[in-house]
């Protein structure tokens, strides 16, 4: 690396002052930061420092040697970067674009089919019991995560990474993306206990009451609450490698680093992941096991006795409802194995996992709330048929002609907020002296966005989903679609402002 040349300039100021060197020395680091600072801001970094590189979880990592200059072991913290994950190669722009148009999607669709699970059970009697209570309760943390984890990670793409609002800010959304994944196992445990009692034990699965399941849901959303907050808030995934996160990133940089330790990794990982997969599994097992013994014991019964046939047909329901959350918990073991996996050998070899790596395995794990919805929908009957009230699916060509009033309000609001996003994104590139292509190709993508809200919003006032379903119920009035109008404008306004910040 090239290494800034002031060493020269501090020992003439020195030898000058005499007496004053100390204040010499602090002057002239003020001022070799501020340059150097000036000029990286500017674009002209690669004139006196390496451009950033990236830690193993996708955040920029500042290798800047102006920064280590005013420390005494820059060489060690220079050494220390060489041994971590090599910086990623930039991706191509219409890479970014394909990716930011596809993630907001993802992220869209996660929120409105989980929306659609609360609903359908809210609105619906026979679906109100104590399993779907844990059924909402886990809908009500995809929500969160589709709607407050993804776009923050959508946000860090289309910024290159780079943080802004201070290191607190950093911390609390670090900690609700831990919260709001690791609720999702919590309620997926709760739901193979329910389903085990339902079918292994179903005499104590008759004690089960109002109290046991509020208590449930209680610890499912407490425990994740101390297991990201109070670790990370005390800086406990940090002992052991304060030196490497300091050179990753150093105070008063705009980066924003999750890092762990070996002990954080393993033990947070064996909580939130490893523990209760094997608990699935077993639950699961025992399930099959006892489905299939009972099962061939209903078949050597009479069938002439009413009392064998009700028998029969609440066993064959409580069967189907394991079989449609044991495709659950597959799922989730799918889609989050191979992120806990990483997580853990990546602190077992000092942080060399590959970036693209990193968020493959974060996307595929973020994706399963994502399919939480579909799978009620294609392997529970109940869901299903509950949905397609709600949707109310009528023919397109009578459908069509009722979207008049959404389809211009959504067009003008799209227009309104690409324009609105365009001026913000100029400002802050002119701001942060960022380069015409970033805040053009920005533009573009949130831009995208706003015409993606167009095709939801005309989905939604044809098929009439859940949103119309909740403003009827509040407001009396002949064309809800207004107010549907409303509430999109008033969510993707916040949603956009978001990704502009």
């Amino acid at each position: 690396m090239k290494k800034l040349r002031s060493t020269s300039s501090l020992k003439i100021l020195s030898s000058i002052h005499g007496q004053n060197s100390t204040v010499a020395l602090s002057l002239s680091l003020s001022l070799s930061l501020s340059l150097s600072l000036s000029l990286w801001r500017n674009g002209y970094g690669t004139m006196d420092a390496e451009p950033a590189s990236f830690d193993v979880h996708g955040y920029p990592r500042t290798a800047v040697n102006f920064t280590f200059a005013i420390h005494n072991d820059s060489n060690q913290c220079d050494e220390i970067l060489s041994l971590l994950a090599e910086p990623p190669p930039p991706l191509c722009l219409w890479v970014k674009f394909v990716l930011g148009v596809f993630l907001s999607s993802l992220a869209a669709i996660t929120v409105t089919g989980n929306c659609l699970v609360i609903t359908a059970v809210f609105t619906h009697k026979h679906l109100r019991n104590y399993t779907n209570a844990f059924v909402v309760s886990l809908a009500i943390s995809d929500t969160l995560v589709g709607g407050a984890v993804m776009p923050y990670a959508i946000r860090q793409l289309m910024w290159d990474n780079r943080w802004e609002h201070g290191l607190i800010l950093c911390r609390i959304i670090i900690c609700l993306d831990v919260t709001f994944t690791t609720t999702s196992i919590f309620h997926l445990v709760c739901l193979a206990g329910d389903r085990y009692l339902a079918i292994c034990k179903p005499f104590q699965h008759q004690k089960v009451k109002k109290r046991h399941v509020i208590a449930g849901i209680t610890m499912c959303w407490t425990l994740p609450l101390l297991i990201s907050f109070v670790p990370i808030a005390n800086e406990w995934n940090l002992l052991g490698i304060e030196k490497i996160y300091q050179c990753i990133a150093p105070t008063g940089s705009d980066v924003c680093v999750f890092l762990v330790n070996k002990t954080f990794a393993v033990t947070c990982s064996a909580v939130a992941f490893y523990i209760p997969s094997v608990f699935l599994i077993m639950c699961n097992a025992q399930i099959y096991t006892a489905a299939k013994r009972q099962a061939k014991q209903i078949r050597t019964l009479e069938q002439a006795i009413i009392q064998n046939k009700n028998k029969r047909k609440a066993f064959k329901h409580e069967t189907k409802a394991a079989k449609t959350l044991g495709i659950i918990m597959g799922c989730f073991c799918i889609c989050w194995c191979p992120f806990f996996i990483i997580n853990v050998v990546d602190a077992i070899i000092q942080y060399k996992t590959p970036y693209y790596l990193w968020q493959v395995a974060l996307w595929l794990g973020y994706s399963n709330s994502t399919m939480n919805p579909f799978l009620f929908y294609f392997f529970n009957r109940s869901f299903r048929n509950a949905f397609r009230r709600i949707l109310r699916l009528k023919s397109r060509r009578s459908a069509v002609s009722q979207c008049d009033d959404i389809t211009r309000i959504s067009i003008y609001l799209s227009i309104y907020l690409s324009i609105y996003t365009l001026f913000i994104t100029i400002h802050r590139s002119i701001d942060l002296s960022i380069p015409a292509c970033s805040y053009v190709f920005t533009y573009l993508c949130i831009a995208i966005c706003s015409d993606i809200s167009i095709y939801l919003s005309l989905f939604i006032s044809i098929y009439r989903p859940i949103y119309l379903s909740l403003f009827e119920s509040i407001f009396l009035s002949q064309s809800p679609r207004i107010y549907l109008s409303i509430y999109l404008s008033i969510y993707l306004s916040i949603y956009l402002r978001y990704l502009s910040m």
